[in-house]
């Protein structure tokens, strides 16, 4: 996930318009804290008044001296620099962020006319590992899930108790014929006869079975 040096996490819009400057967030290495569309509020900060857990926006530069936006949280301070990570992402970021790069303290975000603060210091670190703890769990519980998923699916007992609406649209594409199961706006499954393809989300595989399975 550490892609953001060829891929900013977002890019300025308004400019500095006050003593602060707004960015449009538009990446994924801050997930859930920030989600594409998030407009940034960065605040002039010294780098002697930044803590461990702060949500910085600092720059970077490409092989054609591009400046490259990033916004990450800080992990720890060194006598140089930033050590930084976003919150989506499972590993550090690979170098040491200098002192001259950084543009600000994220201190609020907006969000659909809503103002949002940003925690940081040991706060927004407590938040940061309480993430990766999660992220941890889940990742040795999938093969369990997966089992317990599938004998659910087996069992036969989910269709008895949960009868929603499925509504099947046929159609007829460049692809040859097309199968949606649709529940309510929502495509839960397709169905590609030609090409043998069927994919379904969960959890309505549950009720949705294969058409080419035994019924």
């Amino acid at each position: 996930m550490n892609d953001f040096l060829g891929k900013p996490p977002f890019t300025p819009v308004w400019g500095k318009i006050d003593e602060n400057q707004y960015f449009l967030y538009n990446g994924a290495s801050m997930a859930p804290l920030f989600k594409p569309g998030d407009m940034l509020c960065v605040k002039p900060r010294s780098f002697c008044y930044l803590h461990k857990g702060d949500v910085v926006v600092f720059y970077l530069t490409n092989k054609v001296n591009n400046p490259l936006h990033v916004v990450h949280r800080i992990i720890s301070i060194t006598r140089n620099g930033l050590i930084t990570q976003g919150d989506n992402n499972p590993g550090l970021d690979t170098q040491e962020i200098p002192k001259n790069n950084l543009i600000g303290l994220v201190t609020s975000f907006e969000r659909k006319g809503m103002l949002y603060s940003v925690r940081g210091g040991g706060g927004g670190l407590l938040h940061i590992r309480i993430i990766q703890v999660r992220r941890f769990i889940m990742k040795m519980m999938s093969p369990f899930n997966r089992r317990i998923h599938s004998l659910i699916r087996r069992s036969g007992l989910v269709p008895r108790v949960w009868r929603p609406v499925i509504i099947q649209i046929h159609l007829m594409t460049d692809h040859g014929p097309l199968v949606k199961y649709c529940f309510g706006t929502k495509t839960v499954a397709s169905w590609w006869p030609q090409q043998k393809f069927f994919a379904v989300v969960k959890p309505f595989d549950l009720i949705i079975i294969h058409p080419e399975d035994p019924k």
